[in-house]
């Protein structure tokens, strides 16, 4: 098993990088986060997954140890492969998707393409329990969660919620919401 490899950018594309380790270049797939902010010739160093089928081997690689244990997590449930678990991290941020999930935000799941309801509910179900949420959003604790769901009921992402509370600065869960909403208006 490969779980960890420091090496220089070989090259990139939209969906993977070549990473170089010691004149041995690793295809690692990687977030398309960190894909963009990456650039050829820089050293860095990925906390990898080996994912193993009859027809190929794939490499994953993140780099927070974190996102690698959300990433094995979310391919343990049924109907969620590899790639469209990686393609869940360009959703948000970690933290902001485990708080979906711990707030059954079935909506916010959808939104990424191959996950379908039912498959989104199958997260829900099989992960609540299972994710650590030591640090689920910063910031906004206790009833400000029923703020984050009252503008995800009107439409909003969960990620656009929390941020447009924390940019509030109100004192009571009613103003914090309504300037969330003018914040959300503006944009």
């Amino acid at each position: 098993m490969i779980s960890y490899l420091k090496g220089t950018i070989q090259s990139k594309d939209l969906k993977s990088l070549i990473l170089n380790v010691s004149g041995v270049g690793y295809q690692v797939h990687t977030t398309p986060s960190f894909l963009e902010k990456s650039v050829q010739g820089q050293e860095i160093e990925l906390y990898t997954h080996l994912h193993v089928r009859e027809d190929c081997q794939e490499l994953y690689g993140f780099q927070k140890k974190e996102e690698l244990e959300f990433f094995t997590k979310l391919i343990s449930v049924s109907g969620i492969g590899p790639k469209s678990a990686l393609g869940v991290f360009a959703l948000a941020k970690v933290a902001e998707i485990k708080q979906a999930i711990a707030n059954g935000d079935i909506a916010f799941l959808t939104r990424l393409s191959g996950i379908g309801k039912k498959t989104a509910e199958r997260v829900v179900v099989d992960l609540r329990g299972k994710i650590d949420l030591t640090d689920p959003a910063p910031g906004l604790t206790g009833s400000n969660s029923d703020a984050v769901e009252a503008l995800t009921g009107l439409g909003y992402s969960h990620s656009q919620a929390i941020e447009a509370l924390r940019q509030s600065t109100a004192e009571t869960v009613e103003d914090r919401l309504k300037q969330a909403l003018k914040i959300l208006g503006k944009k």
